[in-house]
C-alpha cells in the first residue's frame, strides 16, 4: 500500500499525506484536538455548536458559499465532533485540491460568528438534541455516561444538556475559538491523488501564514479506576428492555486494545459470537452489540442487548456476566482467536475501499493517539495476540468492580422471566426439513438436461461488462482493481409488494430466513464458514426486492459465490429457525410502531395509496402474518417470487470479468425458474393517483420530542421526457445538500429545523414525491408555509440563475464522485440496469443534465410539484 509522509509546518501544523492515484479523488481532512473534552463546566456543547458555526462563512466565503461551492464541485463535505476532537472534511474530485485547502485554511483562522447566525443555529442545534432524544437508546445512553464517568467530561453528552446550549454565548464561542483552533493543535490529512510538489506548494501558500498561537492548556483528569459495580435502572417511553454494559478500559493506544479488540470480536461480532448464542439464539434478545471505544483519556467497553418480547433485563444481564466470567476463568479456542483475525483483516482491506475512510483512519489514530502508525502495524499486532493474553485482559477488565449495569424498562411494558427450559440451545438440523439427497455442493453443468448455451454478454461504456446467464439472471462486473476485495450489490425484483396478500410479513420473513439454512448448510454452518474468513453476505426485504449485499476478500469469491448459490438453489426454512425469526420480526415490528420516522411514512402511504394496496405494506403490517406462517408457505413464496429473470447481481472489485461470470455459471446455475411465478407487479397497478385534494393525518406517540413531517403528492416514471428537468428542478428546491433552498430558508434563515430534503422516491414506475423534515410539534405550520412558498418561488423563477448552474455541475461531478468505492461501483451499474438507462448512461448523463435550461426547469416544476394539493403526515409527540 502507498506509503503515509509526515512534515510539520513551522506553526506547527501537521501534515499527513498518502498518494492513492487509482480514482481522481481526493479527501481532505482537518482535525483539532478539541471536543466536549475541553469543555469546561457548565458550556456542554460548546465543541459541536462551534462546529456548526463554521459553515457560517468568513470574510472570504460569505454565509453559504462554503457548501457551494463543495457542492458544485459534485464533492461531498461534512463535519462531526466527539469528546476528543473536532474534523472537518471535503471529497472533492482531484482538480478542487486547491479549493478545498483554501477553506479549511480560512475557517481555521477567520471564522466570523456572525451574532444573527448564533441565535439562528441555536435553535438548529436545539432541534438535533431534541431528534436526537426520540430515540430511547439515546437518552438510555445518556444516562449511562452520566453514571460510568464521575469526574470526567465524558460523562455530558457531545451535544450537550439543553439547559447549557440555550445558555452559550457568542463570546465563549469566540473564546473558544480561538484557544483551539490554532495550527498546533491540529493535524491535516490529504489521502487521494495529487501532485506531491503541488500539493506541498498548496498546503505552504495556505496554511503557513497563519499564526502558531499559543498551544491551548490540555485538561489533566484523575484516571477513572474502578470504583466498584454501578448500577443503573431508566424506566421511560421506549420499545423493548434493553441491557447496556459499559468498562472503563485503558486510553488509545495502549498495548491492551489489540487484545480488547480480539475478545470483543470473540464475545460479540456476528452470529457465531458467544454472546449471539447465548442471548439471540436462545430466544433472550434481538441483538447483541460491542465495542471498545478509543479516548485519549480512559475510553469505554460497551456491550449492549435489546431484550426479546418483554424479557426481563435481569435475565439478560445474567447471561453477560456468565460469558465474562467464562472468558476470565477459560482459555479462548485458538479457532475463536484466528476468526478474529481473519475479521480484522477484511475489515482492515474493505476500510481502504475509501480514500475518505482511510484518510479519516489516519487522522482519528493521530489525533487521539497521537501515533497515525497504528492502522498500519493494527493486523499484525491483532495477529500476535494468544489466548493467554486474552484471558488476562479479561481479568483486568471485565470484573464487576469495573462495570456500569444498566437496565432500560420502558413504560406499560409487562416483564416477563423466560422458563429455563426455554434456554437450552439447540442445534439446527435440515435431515428431517428436506428430502433425502447428495449433499454435494451445488456445481451446474446442464439445465434440464441441456447443454448450457454460450452467455450473452455486452460492454458498457465505463468499463462495466453486462452477461445473461443460462437461467437468464443478470450478472454485471466491473473490475476496479488495487484493492483485493469485492463487493455484490443484488436484488430480486420483487419484494413486500409482491407478498400474498393475506399472508402479510411473508417477503421479510423469507429475507430473514434465506441463510439460515440449505440443503448443504445449516443455519450454523452457513454463519461460521462466513464469519470465520471476514465474508459478509446479507439479505434484505425492501418495499419493491429482496436486496443482496456481499463484501469479500478476493480469494473468497468463490466461498461467498457458493453459500449465495445454496441459499436460492435449495433453501430449506427449518421450523426450529423459522420460530427464531418470527420472534426477531416482531420484536422489530413492535419496535417500529414508536419509531417517529416510520409511523409518519406508513400514514403517508396509507393516504396515498387505498385500502388492501401492497404498497401500504410495511413492518407496521407485518405483524398480523408473521405467526401464522408456516414453512410450506415460504417454500411456495420462494418458487412463485425469486426467480433469476427477475435477479440482477452486480459486482465491483479486483476481478476478471469472465471468471466472474464461470464461478456465477458453476455455483447459481442450478437455480431455476419454477415456472409457476407470480404476477408481474411492476405496471400500473403499483402506480400513485394524482392528489385531487390537500389533506393530513396527525399520529401521536408519547415520549417524543419532535415531529417528522411527511409532505408529497404523486411523482413521475424514471423513463419519462420530463425526468431530467423535474430532477434538477428537485435537486435546486432540497435535494442539493446544504445549498438547497429548502435548507437555507427552513434550517439556515428560520432555524426550524436540523433537516429537511425532497427526493423523488423512484421506481419502476410512478411513486411519491415527498418533503421531510423535522421540528419542534409549534413550529410545523410555520415550516411548512416557508417549505411551500420555496415551490412557487421556483415554479415562478425567483431565484438567482447561478443555482442551476451550480446544482448541474454538482450533480454532474456527483455521479463520478459516486464510484470512488467499490460498494458505489456495484450499487450504481445494478441501478443503471434496474431501469434500464443504457450501457451509455455514465457518458450521457453529464450532458443530460447540462442540457436542462432554466425555462424547462422551471415547467417541470410547475408541472410536477403541486403546493395546492399535497398529502401531510406528521408523526408527533403525544403532548
Amino acid at each position: 500500500m502507498p506509503r503515509v509522509k509526515q512534515r510539520i509546518l513551522q506553526n506547527g501544523l501537521k501534515v499527513l499525506t498518502k498518494k492513492i492515484s487509482a480514482m481522481p479523488v481526493v479527501s481532505v481532512f482537518l482535525w483539532y484536538r478539541v471536543g466536549a473534552r475541553n469543555e469546561s463546566k457548565g458550556q456542554s456543547g460548546l465543541a459541536h455548536f462551534l462546529e456548526h458555526m463554521l459553515f457560517k462563512g468568513t470574510a472570504a466565503f460569505p454565509q453559504g458559499d462554503i457548501s457551494r461551492l463543495i457542492e458544485r464541485t459534485g464533492g461531498q463535505q461534512n463535519a462531526f465532533t466527539s469528546y476528543d476532537y473536532t474534523a472537518y472534511y471535503e471529497t472533492v474530485p482531484s482538480e478542487h485540491l486547491e479549493l478545498v485547502l483554501r477553506i479549511q485554511a480560512d475557517r481555521m483562522s477567520n471564522a466570523l460568528l456572525d451574532p444573527r447566525e448564533v441565535h439562528k443555529e441555536r435553535s438548529v442545534i436545539l432541534s438535533e438534541l431534541d431528534g436526537n432524544k426520540n430515540h430511547p437508546h439515546v437518552r438510555f445512553r445518556d444516562l449511562m455516561n452520566a453514571q460510568t464517568w464521575i469526574n470526567h467530561p465524558y460523562r455530558r453528552p457531545v451535544i450537550g444538556w439543553k439547559e447549557e446550549v440555550e445558555k452559550l454565548s457568542r463570546e465563549q464561542l469566540v473564546n473558544f475559538y480561538r484557544a483551539h483552533y490554532t495550527p498546533s493543535n491540529a493535524v491535516l490529512v490529504v489521502v487521494g491523488d495529487y501532485e506531491e510538489k503541488i500539493l506541498a506548494g498548496y498546503v505552504k501558500k495556505h496554511f503557513s501564514g497563519i499564526a502558531r498561537g499559543q498551544a491551548p492548556a490540555q485538561p489533566c483528569y484523575p484516571a477513572e479506576l474502578a470504583h466498584g459495580l454501578n448500577q443503573v435502572v431508566m424506566e421511560d417511553h421506549g420499545p423493548a428492555p434493553m441491557v447496556q454494559v459499559n468498562l472503563l478500559i485503558p486510553p488509545a493506544g495502549h498495548k491492551d486494545h489489540f487484545a480488547l479488540s480480539v475478545l470483543s470480536d470473540v464475545l460479540a461480532k456476528g452470529k457465531t459470537a458467544r454472546l449471539y448464542r447465548s442471548l439471540v439464539d436462545r430466544g433472550l434478545a434481538t441483538d447483541v452489540y460491542a465495542s471498545p471505544y478509543e479516548m485519549i483519556d480512559p475510553g469505554v467497553w460497551t456491550f449492549r442487548a435489546i431484550c426479546q418480547n418483554a424479557v426481563h433485563p435481569q435475565q439478560v444481564e445474567e447471561v453477560f456476566l456468565k460469558e465474562f466470567a467464562t472468558v476470565r476463568e477459560q482459555l479462548i479456542r485458538k479457532h475463536e482467536c484466528v476468526k478474529a483475525v481473519n475479521q480484522t483483516r477484511a475489515q482492515l482491506v474493505f476500510s481502504k475501499d475509501s480514500i475518505t475512510d482511510q484518510a479519516l483512519m489516519l487522522g482519528f489514530y493521530e489525533t487521539v493517539a497521537k501515533d497515525w502508525r497504528i492502522p498500519e502495524r493494527y493486523l499484525q499486532a491483532v495477529a500476535k495476540v494468544t489466548p493467554k493474553q486474552l484471558q488476562e485482559v479479561a481479568g483486568k477488565y471485565l470484573i464487576p468492580a469495573n462495570m456500569t449495569i444498566g437496565r432500560f424498562f420502558p413504560h406499560g411494558v409487562k416483564m416477563k422471566t423466560v422458563p429455563l427450559k426455554a434456554l437450552k440451545a439447540k442445534s439446527c438440523s435440515i435431515a428431517t426439513a428436506a428430502p433425502t439427497r447428495s449433499r454435494q455442493a451445488p456445481v451446474r453443468t446442464s439445465v434440464a438436461g441441456k447443454k448450457m448455451s454460450r452467455c450473452h454478454s455486452e460492454k458498457f461504456s465505463h468499463g462495466c461488462t453486462k452477461y445473461i446467464l443460462s437461467n437468464q439472471a443478470t450478472l454485471l462486473v466491473h473490475p476496479n482493481p488495487g484493492n483485493p476485495m469485492v463487493v455484490l450489490s443484488g436484488l430480486v425484483q420483487g419484494g413486500v409488494v409482491a407478498e400474498p396478500q393475506e399472508k402479510p410479513g411473508m417477503a421479510l420473513m423469507h429475507a430473514h430466513m434465506l441463510d439460515r439454512g440449505s440443503l448443504w448448510r445449516d443455519a450454523n454452518k452457513i454463519a461460521a464458514d462466513l464469519e470465520f474468513k471476514g465474508t459478509q453476505l446479507l439479505y434484505t426485504a425492501r418495499r419493491e426486492e429482496l436486496q443482496i449485499t456481499g463484501e469479500t476478500l478476493c480469494e473468497d469469491l468463490p466461498l461467498m459465490f457458493r453459500v449465495l448459490g445454496e441459499n436460492f438453489i435449495k433453501p430449506v426454512f427449518p421450523e426450529i429457525e423459522r420460530h427464531k425469526a418470527g420472534q426477531e420480526i416482531l420484536a422489530v415490528c413492535h419496535s417500529v410502531r414508536q419509531n417517529s420516522d416510520m409511523q409518519a411514512w406508513q400514514h403517508f402511504y396509507e393516504m396515498a395509496y387505498p385500502a388492501g394496496h401492497p404498497m401500504r405494506r410495511s413492518l407496521l403490517t407485518a405483524a398480523k402474518g408473521i405467526p401464522k406462517m408456516t414453512r410450506q408457505d415460504l417454500l411456495a413464496y420462494h418458487q412463485a417470487a425469486i426467480s433469476p429473470e427477475k435477479a440482477i447481481f452486480s459486482i465491483a472489485g479486483d476481478v476478471e470479468p469472465e471468471k466472474v461470470r464461470q464461478l456465477m455459471e458453476k455455483y447459481l446455475g442450478q437455480w431455476q425458474s419454477s415456472g409457476n411465478q407470480s404476477p408481474d407487479y411492476f405496471n400500473t397497478a403499483l402506480e400513485m393517483a394524482p392528489v385531487m385534494k390537500s389533506k393530513g393525518h396527525i399520529h401521536r406517540l408519547p415520549g417524543k420530542h419532535e415531529s417528522i413531517v411527511v409532505l408529497g403528492h404523486q411523482g413521475l416514471h424514471r423513463d419519462h421526457p420530463d425526468y431530467y428537468p423535474a430532477f434538477v428542478a428537485n435537486q435546486i428546491l432540497g435535494g442539493a445538500g446544504l445549498s438547497s433552498l429548502l435548507m437555507q430558508e427552513v434550517r439556515d434563515r428560520a432555524g426550524l429545523t436540523y433537516s429537511i430534503y425532497s427526493q423523488f422516491r423512484v421506481s419502476r414506475g410512478n411513486r411519491p414525491w415527498c418533503i421531510v423534515f423535522q421540528t419542534e410539534p409549534e413550529k410545523v405550520d410555520a415550516a411548512v408555509k416557508i417549505a411551500l412558498e420555496q415551490i412557487r418561488r421556483l415554479q415562478t423563477g425567483r431565484i438567482k440563475r447561478h443555482l442551476l448552474i451550480d446544482t448541474q455541475e454538482r450533480l454532474a461531478g456527483g455521479l463520478a464522485m459516486g464510484m470512488e468505492t467499490n460498494t458505489g461501483i456495484a450499487y450504481l451499474n445494478r441501478e443503471i440496469e434496474y431501469h434500464q438507462l443504457g450501457k451509455d448512461y455514465i457518458a450521457e448523463y453529464a450532458r443530460r443534465i447540462r442540457a436542462v435550461t432554466f425555462k424547462q426547469m422551471t415547467a417541470a416544476a410547475r408541472k410536477w410539484f403541486h403546493p395546492d394539493k399535497y398529502l401531510l403526515s406528521i408523526a408527533a409527540p403525544e403532548k
